[in-house]
């Protein structure tokens, strides 16, 4: 046996053995009983109420219980609640207590509760309870309840209004509820070993006794891993061996193009399934009017036609196109993704061309797969990114929406793709076709302002791919040219339609001033509401988190090595270049914080959090596994190296300074981020790949640990893969309509309401269907409730009716229809709507919504 082999086996007894060691000796977190459904809620958690439930322990180690709240679909919230655990109801001193802010509990989600363990808690019985003493009506959060007795050891108490004596053991036997039972899950710390048995007999019981009820999830998560695993396949085809045996087969240009299409008209199909289940958005409501409007020649109420005027009119051409369906629709956002992949094949070739495993691998005619290794490296990690925008749920599920983001990246991936093919290339024309690129972004800005996030992206390419100075000022001042010509025609336009306030709002200067001089009052509460719009990316994107950063790390280490290099034979070369990953592993450092700091307790299931755990040996492998260097590299291929490392992490800085200065985080804006990652998960896939398969000397061994390496890869993949498709299938993070919701409410309308009649409503989507039109067209009412907008009264009345027109237009309508954002828009500010609601009109149809019940009124005086 060499002596390598011999070191490696000698890595693998020792971990096994800390395997074992830690199997029985290292304690994990489990989850004992969980009750998640609920019938109704405790009402709120105010100052004088009391919520609790009684249990029996199951285990030893008793370390949190988990309650499932409710915040009044996401209302904010910025009051404490105490969490107090007892013996018995009869108990006066706490055996644990734990406080947390509202703020950062989720809907209809479970909270832990997590405190020191209980080492002999097991059969024993306990009592919990929570409190809000500063709870107030309006601003409260409510504990969900069960009605169906789930649980038969034990049962619900809740009191209400009993001052200091609320938790007297009298008052308390009183409140008793026998049938009821709170939504709530006990948490256990125990050994490895028990935890993975008691996991797989859990999991296994589960699975055989819900295959009745369950077959449609069932389904749910076979598609998933289909997805998962389709990716998988891909980066298999796609390694050196089998790719160069398609070469012998055909060109380079035939697998591209065939590669691309087939994955094309794949991400088109799989966001089709999204878009014809997910709810809808109220922005998806507004363009669509805004869309429909124009075609008829009327100008909606709000800014969508200055904040995105190509959005809208792509909406509207898909509107003639396919029809007014939802699904018709949304196809415009469909399309527009599916085919972002392409500008996204060329820009991943590009950019990680620049880092070639030919510069990094010594020739070995005794290792043939070593003389393949470079071949099509560019295209192959074009096609591994596509791979990732078409099958994973993150990428697919962002571009289902009739939102902004999908045409705005369009645009923008084309033109710093075209900006780096033109920069490349010996191409005719080529500053016409950097004019083009410009052009392109600016096309991008035109449709979604933080578009202009990129900004230093390609200065950065302009930068690292011209060798002289005369050179990048000339392609910079061509590339901004273009980009200039197509704002310049945007705020014409603007300025022409609505004047010197339809110019600032074109730019965004009005929106940006808003979030920087937001009330600070309300910072906790936007804060809140930010964090829970960024939670959903963690939970759906895992498998392009742990891909992403594997990106990042590689791509830094590449560059110091470059770099380092440069200068000559440095000893020591390979290992300081491994420093690169220290930003990797901060980054991975900072989601894991905030994944398991923020995530719904919802989500701690399906292994996620041993997953996360599963991520880090991934990336310890990555970094730690040898690797055999070139030194041979320059100054010029260094500048190259530079720009590929930094690409993404400026992109992602330009991102995050943009809206960091914004009014508060949404959900939607998650998409923008993902594009960069795809980027970095693609070449990711391919180096990690690359580092494990080449061997890196002779052994019978090597093979073996090459073969465990690549499985532990494909597992953790795979598994991270199929949970977050399903999340994203099964959960939606946005939407305050449901499909079927929809189609009932505009059935109604069109057969009770005349056509020739408005109604009045900010759920523009219902009459958008039902072919009504809004009282004064008011396509985005929002600006109404605003404290920004509403005071400003210059920019309001440019965009909307003035408010006492918008108020008058009530008085004459006939009908009412009312939904959060109704209510949000028009109820808050105006009491004379908020009031008259109760007395002139009534309600005659009520169409369930979720927490989002749509309700038609008809004036009766």
């Amino acid at each position: 046996m060499s002596y390598p082999a011999k070191i490696l086996w000698g890595i693998v007894l020792v971990a096994l053995a800390g395997g074992a060691i830690a199997a029985q000796f290292v304690s994990v977190p489990i989850t004992g009983v969980e009750f998640t459904e609920h019938t109704t809620n405790a009402g709120e958690l105010t100052s004088t109420v009391l919520v609790g439930q009684t249990f029996t322990a199951q285990h030893d180690n008793l370390s949190g219980v988990s309650v499932l709240f409710a915040t009044y679909s996401g209302r904010p919230s910025a009051a404490t609640v105490e969490f107090h655990l007892r013996p018995s109801i009869y108990a006066t001193e706490d055996t644990r207590s734990v406080t947390v802010n509202t703020g950062t509990l989720n809907d209809n989600q479970l909270h832990t509760f997590s405190f020191e363990p209980i080492v002999d808690s097991a059969d024993k019985q306990y009592f919990f309870f929570l409190t809000s003493p500063d709870g107030a009506e309006g601003k409260a959060v409510t504990v969900d309840l069960d009605t169906r007795d789930p649980y038969h050891q034990g049962s619900a108490y809740v009191v209400r209004g009993q001052g200091p004596n609320i938790t007297h053991p009298g008052v308390l036997e009183r409140s008793g509820k026998p049938t009821s039972d709170v939504g709530f899950a006990l948490k256990y710390t125990v050994p490895v070993r028990q935890a993975v048995v008691q996991g797989s007999i859990s999991q296994t019981r589960s699975f055989i006794a819900g295959w009745k009820e369950n077959r449609t999830p069932y389904m749910y998560w076979v598609q998933s891993f289909l997805l998962a695993a389709a990716f998988l396949g891909i980066a298999a085809i796609l390694q050196p061996t089998a790719y160069t045996w398609l070469l012998a087969r055909m060109s380079s240009r035939t697998i591209t193009f065939f590669g691309v299409t087939i994955l094309v008209i794949v991400a088109a199909l799989i966001r089709i399934l999204y878009a014809n289940e997910l709810p809808i958005t109220n922005d998806e409501g507004n363009y669509l009017y805004d869309a429909a409007s124009i075609r008829h020649g009327i100008f909606a109420g709000g800014d969508g036609y200055v904040k995105s005027p190509l959005v809208v009119a792509w909406i509207a051409l898909w509107q003639v196109i396919a029809g007014g369906s939802i699904l018709a629709s949304r196809l415009s956002s469909v399309l527009i993704g599916a085919l972002t992949a392409i500008p996204l094949y060329f820009l991943a070739k590009h950019v990680w061309t620049s880092q070639l495993p030919e510069s990094a691998w010594v020739p070995d005619q005794t290792q043939p797969e070593q003389k393949t290794i470079s071949v099509g490296w560019g295209s192959r990690i074009g096609l591994l990114t596509v791979a990732v925008w078409a099958l994973f749920g993150s990428a697919v599920v962002f571009n289902i929406y009739i939102h902004t983001q999908p045409v705005a990246l369009f645009f923008a991936v084309g033109g710093l793709a075209l900006l780096l093919i033109s920069l490349r290339g010996n191409m005719r024309g080529q500053s016409w076709w950097i004019f083009v690129a410009g052009a392109l972004v600016g096309l991008g800005v035109a449709s979604r302002k933080s578009v202009l996030a990129i900004g230093l992206v390609p200065l950065l390419f302009i930068l690292c791919e011209e060798r002289s100075w005369n050179q990048r000022i000339r392609h910079l001042i061509i590339f901004g040219s273009g980009f200039i010509v197509v704002i310049a025609l945007f705020l014409g336009v603007a300025y022409a339609a609505y004047g010197e306030q339809g110019a600032w709002e074109a730019i965004g200067y009005n929106s940006a001033e808003d979030g920087i001089t937001s009330d600070p009052a309300e910072a906790e509460q936007v804060r809140a509401y930010s964090i829970r719009g960024m939670t959903p990316f963690f939970r759906e994107s895992l498998p392009l988190i742990l891909l992403s950063i594997i990106g990042l790390g590689f791509s830094l280490e590449y560059f110091l090595l470059t770099f380092i290099t440069s200068f000559g034979k440095v000893p020591g070369a390979k290992t300081i270049s491994r420093l690169g990953w220290l930003p990797a592993w901060a980054a991975f450092w900072w989601a894991y914080q905030f994944f398991f700091e923020y995530e719904g307790e919802a989500f701690m299931q399906w292994g996620i959090p041993l997953l996360w755990s599963a991520f880090a040996v991934v990336l310890v492998i990555a970094m730690i596994w040898p690797e055999r260097i070139n030194s041979n590299n320059t100054r010029w291929s260094t500048r190259r190296h530079l720009g590929a490392a930094l690409t993404v992490p400026l992109w992602m800085l330009g991102l995050v300074v943009f809206y960091t200065n914004w009014i508060k985080f949404h959900a939607n804006y998650i998409s923008e981020f993902i594009v960069p990652l795809v980027l970095l998960a693609g070449f990711g896939t391919a180096a990690f790949l690359q580092r494990v398969r080449v061997r890196q000397w002779r052994s019978e061994w090597m093979p073996i640990f090459q073969n465990v390496l690549v499985g532990i890869f494909i597992v953790v993949v795979l598994w991270a893969g199929t949970v977050s498709n399903y999340i994203t299938y099964l959960f939606e993070h946005t939407g305050t309509f449901h499909q079927g919701a929809l189609v009932e409410a505009a059935a109604w309308a069109r057969e009770n309401i005349p056509a020739d009649e408005p109604i009045f409503t900010g759920a523009a989507v219902v009459p958008y269907l039902s072919g009504h039109r809004i009282s004064l067209d008011i396509a985005h009412p929002r600006w109404y409730a605003y404290e920004f907008t509403r005071k400003d009264t210059d920019r309001l009345n440019t965009f909307l009716p003035p408010a006492e027109e918008m108020v008058q237009a009530y008085r004459d309508a006939q009908w009412f229809l009312l939904d959060q954002q109704t209510s949000f828009s028009f109820l808050m500010e105006y009491n004379e709507i908020e009031a008259g609601l109760k007395t002139d009109w009534q309600a005659v149809k009520e169409i369930e919504n979720g927490g989002n019940t749509l309700t038609f009124y008809r004036r009766i005086k």
